[in-house]
């Protein structure tokens, strides 16, 4: 993009300013938003004065009326002339001074009575589109003899900051003649914003701004993503415009520093902490596409309009690439340089940018823009009122409750100090989330302040007192444990202490501790004489049985480390597993008479049953630090990788528990497949806390009549269940769980329909969800679900002598809130992968902020909360974008599962014929449940873009060994593609109408009765001309709001029918 020079404009000239005009681009948008909800107060602008002294009321209401004579814009009317909007200025002012004398209710505390009733004035909107309601007044209160407040509201449709100002300073000349008997001075206003309107209409139509055009289209090349801010509540179809200030003052050395840097470099200041701005979006979106509005005066144009009252702002979104591997220094120049170029190309209206791009809309809110940045240097007021002492300003911008966009940092500063001043929206922020955000802003000016050469891949937004309290606040401190003894020497000593305790139960056998013991010591020779030592591995196949657990139990007690088998797994796996491992011995099951083409020993079993073998203790020649058993894991490569974990991890998550409290008369269940390492907690959880273990086979875990007997019949107390296998209890009969004191799972995300509805079916029952990849050695983290979670079940803190940080791509602290990767760490972390030094360098790695700490990279998505509970979010090589959006399935299943009827979901991205991606959700649930009826549901409850584009309904969900989701075994989703949502005609007599309406206005042929307003061509302009038609049609009161909410031909007939039927029972009851 070559540099744009500067615009001459042709001069404005004053018209007739007695015919109707239209409206200018500005007004426009706020009208837009002002008919989607008429009863916000979004677009007041509310300032006032606390005066020490007495106005006289009678001059007060005449200095109104000459300034309302002078500034005609006052007295606008908005209304129109066919499906446009137009204004007049023959509103009466009548009713603009308003007078409340609340010196009797005030009370000696004076602060808190204005507060009140400032509050109890500014929640209500000045106008809520009235014909008769006007959009400036002045209100007095009188609190005291000589104490007033004096309150200026005006309506941004016929103001902006600016011209609050000349109002100010014009009505306390006004009033001040009028108190001397004084001339007034006349206005030195020259143009009127009418006379801009017009000029603005000719001069920026779509013919004169093809060069402005050409550039804003060059320059949004390509849908930007849409900015993924760190929201404290999930996506919402509704639109909301509730909003919340919060105030963060800035040390006013680190603009002073700004400033100073800004001339060194020949820059704005503006644009040095707007660069600074789009630093702190990087950072906390983890984002280098980044979008944000930004406003000029649009006063530009003629100096004559320097003193003109109206709405002269100019919003533009300006797109920037702040890429990590810059410096502070390049970005700031190269956003100079876009600032400029925008200024310099603001007259090409930022709807008209809207209607050409047709980005994702949402919500009814601003499209392309989520949040804005704005610089307001606060001037000098120096006007006084005759006959009051003092005058000072009164904070009242946190009175209006409503925001514009989701997030906007206004940056104040003036000889008194500076704030930030963030307006956010309270359906999706929290206040201590926005704190944060200005003090990660601030904390960037801090590292700024001495110099702009720095690298934004080592600039950090986390302050030290946050920092600390990420590093250790949110980690537990060490706590003892057996870290001095293995597995099998823990077992030994509950055999010796109670030999005759049960210890594993499987449908064939039922074997104690002390024969356990010998058994396993017996194996355990023949596996020495076989040279098996510390760290060498031995292969165990089996299912779940007591004979696969003594012989991994025997290989501890031999030295070696145990690689688990399952004797169902494919040939292949198999082979690829064992080719890799090299195991030095293979264990089989006693009834598998299967031959391995690999040139190792085999044993069974039964092979320990020989005579003259020692069942004595063997001498134990491992130590904590030795392997226990190497696990094989696919992960997101699909190649199997051996994690080898070693003893003490394994002593660790079993006997230092904080989550749960073992009882001796707990009894668990094994339900993980032998390969899957949630069963290193299953077996040994039980075995090294003096416990039976029971084990079942898959058919009886998959019957959830015969499970419910098995769960009874041996009064199972503690169990492990992977989220697919709870779903499917849950759904059938939740009830299933009553003998358990602890229900954990894990594995896979949990549903919080189903989690729920297990809690409500069983008070007493305590539900843990568990996360951990198998390279720290099954357990990371823990949370018990103690309430209702709207978002997602958390993962919880680390588990004991556990750690767990959320770092960006450069490994800098992530912020609370923010999403970031996984890294865990701590005594179950792993040794690495067997035979595989490249990738366990790649991901076990040093921790930067701790000192000698080893890490394991997940890949896992997470955001820690301000409780500093962790939330998953997602694999970070799963990320879905649609539309410049990104999407979290989960909380798409989560909203799926609201309806009962399904028992099962899950959401994953498909590609499209022409290489886009789309959405599938695939669905358990009985025959009548219908794609239709789901999408339906679904669009009350979601964002449009986080919609299925295809509704599938299978009969079994895929999993795999571990019982985890088997997504590649999902089937093709292209058959169950929803057609084009075009495709029904219109059927009711409704639909008809409301269709031809749609032909007209979008002049598209063929409209059908599903597709979208929005997607087909329409914008805020024309959906005020669709309800403004449509309510001439039906007779009805059909709002701009209706349509956005309805943007379907079929769901407006629908709404029509509605507020056909409510009309005619207010007529019957009237």
């Amino acid at each position: 993009m070559t540099a744009v020079g500067i615009r001459k404009y042709p001069p404005i000239p004053t018209g007739d300013r007695t015919i109707p005009c239209p409206l200018t681009f500005q007004q426009e948008r706020v009208l837009h938003f002002c008919e989607l909800d008429p009863a916000s107060s979004i677009w007041d602008i509310n300032t006032c004065k606390r005066l020490a002294g007495h106005l006289d009321l009678r001059r007060l209401r005449g200095a109104v009326d000459l300034l309302a004579a002078a500034h005609a814009v006052l007295r606008t009317r908005v209304s129109r002339r066919g499906e446009r909007p137009v204004q007049t200025f023959d509103q009466d002012l009548k009713r603009a001074v308003r007078h409340f004398d609340a010196s009797a209710a005030a009370g000696p505390d004076r602060d808190t009575a204005l507060a009140t009733q400032i509050a109890a004035i500014c929640r209500n909107p000045i106008s809520q589109w009235r014909p008769d309601d006007a959009f400036f007044e002045v209100v007095l209160l009188t609190l005291g003899p000589d104490d007033q407040a004096l309150l200026l509201r005006v309506h941004h449709i016929i103001a902006d900051a600016a011209s609050v100002l000349i109002l100010w300073r014009e009505l306390t000349s006004i009033y001040n003649a009028l108190t001397r008997d004084a001339p007034v001075a006349a206005s030195p206003m020259t143009l009127t914003y009418l006379d801009y309107a017009h000029w603005q209409r000719r001069h920026f139509d779509a013919e004169r701004t093809r060069e402005q055009e050409a550039y804003w289209l060059a320059r949004f090349e390509g849908e930007p993503p849409a900015l993924d801010l760190p929201t404290d509540a999930a996506p919402s179809p509704a639109m909301s415009l509730n909003g919340g200030l919060e105030i963060v003052a800035i040390p006013l050395h680190l603009i002073e520093a700004f400033q100073r840097q800004s001339w060194e470099q020949r820059v704005l200041l503006f644009s040095s902490l707007f660069a600074a701005y789009l630093v702190l979006l990087q950072k906390i979106c983890q984002q280098e596409d980044i979008t944000s509005g930004v406003l000029f005066s649009g006063r530009h144009y003629s100096a004559e309009l320097a003193n003109t009252v109206g709405f002269f702002v100019n919003m533009v979104a300006v797109r920037a690439d702040v890429r990590f591997d810059d410096t502070f220094e390049r970005l700031v120049r190269a956003v100079h340089e876009r600032v400029e170029e925008a200024y310099f190309m603001q007259d090409y209206p930022f709807e008209r940018l809207i209607q050409t791009l047709a980005p994702a809309r949402g919500n009814g809110r601003i499209p392309l823009v989520r949040t804005m940045f704005n610089l307001v240097p606060d001037p000098e007021d120096t006007t006084e009122f005759d006959g009051v002492a003092q005058a000072r300003w009164i904070d009242v911008a946190t009175q209006t409750q409503a925001v514009q966009v989701d997030l906007i940092f206004d940056i104040h500063w003036g000889s008194a100090g500076a704030e930030i001043r963030i307006e956010y929206n309270t359906d999706i922020f929290e206040r201590g989330t926005v704190a944060r955000l200005g003090r990660h802003y601030i904390t960037l000016l801090e590292r700024l302040a001495g110099g702009w050469d720095i690298g934004l891949d080592r600039l950090a937004v986390v302050g030290e007192a946050e920092a600390c309290q990420l590093l250790d606040g949110c980690n537990p401190t060490p706590s003892p444990f057996a870290a001095e003894s293995c597995i099998h020497e823990l077992f030994e000593q509950h055999a010796r202490r109670r030999p005759a305790a049960i210890a594993l139960v499987d449908s064939i056998e039922r074997i104690s501790y002390g024969d356990a013991d010998r058994t396993s010591n017996r194996l355990a020779r023949l596996l020495r004489a076989r040279g098996v030592g510390p760290d060498s591995i031995v292969a165990v196949i089996g299912r779940r049985s007591v004979e696969m657990v003594l012989g991994e139990l025997a290989v501890l007690k031999a030295g070696g480390a145990y690689l688990p088998l399952g004797r169902d797994s494919p040939a292949r796996l198999w082979d690829d597993i064992l080719r890799d491992a090299r195991p030095q011995v293979v264990i089989m099951p006693n009834d598998d008479r299967r031959d391995l083409d690999l040139d190792v020993p085999v044993l069974r079993l039964r092979d320990a049953e020989a005579p003259g073998i020692d069942d004595g203790p063997l001498p134990h020649v491992t130590g904590p630090s030795n392997l226990a058993y190497v696990v094989y894991t696919s992960g997101s490569t699909g190649k199997p990788k051996g994690v080898m974990v070693e003893h003490r991890s394994v002593v660790n998550l079993v006997t230092n528990v904080d989550y749960l409290e073992f009882r001796p008369d707990d009894r668990m269940l094994q339900t993980g497949a032998p390969a899957f390492d949630a069963t290193t907690f299953e077996i040994w959880g039980a075995l090294l806390n003096g416990l039976p273990l029971y084990q079942i086979d898959d058919e009886t875990l998959l019957d959830y009549v015969a499970f419910d007997d098995e769960l009874a019949r041996h009064g199972i107390t503690i169990l492990f269940l992977v989220p697919a296998l709870l779903n499917q209890f849950a759904h059938a009969n939740p009830s299933v769980f009553r003998p358990l004191r602890y229900l954990i799972t894990g594995g896979d995300v949990a549903s919080t329909r189903h989690v729920e509805r297990i809690r409500r079916a069983n008070p007493r029952l305590t539900l843990i969800n568990a996360y951990g990849p198998s390279e720290n050695t099954t357990y990371s983290t823990c949370h018990v679900v103690t309430g209702v979670e709207p978002r997602t079940i958390p993962i919880g803190r680390p588990i004991p002598n556990s750690t767990a940080y959320v770092f960006d791509r450069h490994m800098l602290l992530t912020p609370t809130g923010v999403v970031g990767e996984l890294y865990v760490g701590g005594v179950g972390l792993a040794r690495g992968y067997l035979h595989r030094p490249a990738l366990t360098a790649e991901r076990f790695v040093t921790n930067p902020h701790v000192a000698g700490e080893r890490l394991y990279r997940t890949g896992d998505l997470v955001r820690r909360r301000a409780d500093g509970v962790l939330e998953f979010v997602g694999r970070a090589d799963r990320q879905i974008k649609i539309r410049g959006f990104r999407i979290e399935p989960g909380e798409i299943e989560n909203r799926l599962l609201e309806d009962g009827r399904l028992r099962e979901a899950c959401v994953v991205p498909a590609k499209a014929d022409d290489g886009g991606v789309f959405l599938c959700a695939y669905y358990i649930a009985a025959t009548d449940v219908g794609a239709q009826e789901l999408r339906q549901q679904l669009a009350t409850r979601l964002p449009a873009y986080m919609l299925p584009s295809a509704f599938c309904r299978i009969e079994i969900m895929p999993l795999t060994e571990n019982g985890k989701i088997d997504y590649r075994a999902l089937p093709e989703p292209r058959r169950w593609m929803a057609e084009p949502r075009s495709v029904r005609a219109p059927e009711s007599a409704a639909e008809i109408a409301i269709a031809r309406v749609w032909e007209e206005l979008l002049e598209t042929p063929n409209v059908g009765a599903t597709a979208n307003f929005f997607e087909i061509g329409g914008h805020s302009l024309k959906a005020s001309a669709l309800a403004s038609r449509l309510s001439k049609m039906f007779g009805l009161k059909i709002t701009l709001r209706n349509v956005f909410d309805a943007p379907t031909v079929g769901e407006l007939a629908r709404l029509v029918g509605s507020l056909a039927q409510m009309e005619h029972r207010d007529g019957v009851a009237g």
